[in-house]
């Protein structure tokens, strides 16, 4: 059996990989292992956990899964959107590219930085809240029957692929101008597990590239 271990933000993203992403993969051939991100250890060795402060912690993360040799394959599902600006590639990135031309050099430079065969760059366009509006219908039914009255028409429009939202208003602001009490923590989880694994792969291009990479992981002999 493969083993992948996922280095992610935050609990949302490692609930999200537990529970929605790993039906994708035949339990008795792929195991997707999420592990929550340490942004810090304290003088006793107590670890924090949760966000990204710098790139140097980020490195490190990478690197020490690496380590485990069990591992398959080590990738990473960190948001595009607030990434610190000494993260590798950032400082050449150009104003008129798209941002999937962004994040694929980005991820390049991240993928050359580490410079691991095993090692799968992975960065959600913008953020994680992306794969949620790739279902506007689910998203406005699960906000309305939690929270009584959203702004609908603040998310109506985004006919676009939901990874090709404007930067400078990802989707985690947009989900909370349409309703106030949207939490990630307490919403992202179970809004995820309404939508189709599918519906977020077709609208979302890039979260499908990675997903046909980890498949072609775990599937090779």
């Amino acid at each position: 059996m493969k083993k992948i271990l996922i280095s992610v933000e935050g609990q949302t993203e490692e609930q999200f990989v537990e529970r929605v992403l790993q039906p994708l993969f035949p339990s008795e051939q792929c195991f997707l292992q999420p592990i929550v991100l340490t942004t810090r250890r304290d003088p006793s060795g107590r670890t924090y956990k949760g966000g990204i402060v710098s790139y140097a912690r980020i490195h490190a993360e990478v690197k020490r899964l690496l380590g485990d040799t069990s591992a398959d394959a080590v990738t990473t599902m960190y948001d595009y959107y607030g990434l610190p600006d000494d993260f590798p590639g950032k400082d050449t990135l150009k104003p008129s590219w798209s941002p999937y031309e962004k994040v694929r050099h980005l991820e390049c430079a991240f993928a050359k930085d580490i410079n691991d065969p095993r090692f799968i760059p992975y960065l959600s366009l913008h953020e994680f809240e992306a794969l949620l509006l790739a279902d506007i219908p689910q998203v406005i039914q699960y906000l309305k029957q939690t929270y009584g009255t959203v702004r609908t028409k603040l998310l109506q429009h985004l006919s676009q692929s939901p990874e090709a939202v404007d930067e400078n208003e990802p989707p985690s602001h947009r989900l909370q101008e349409a309703c106030r009490s949207y939490s990630k923590l307490a919403d992202g989880l179970l809004l995820a597990e309404r939508i189709e694994i599918q519906t977020m792969r077709s609208r979302c291009p890039h979260f499908n590239d990675w997903v046909l990479q980890l498949q072609s992981k775990c599937s090779d002999c």
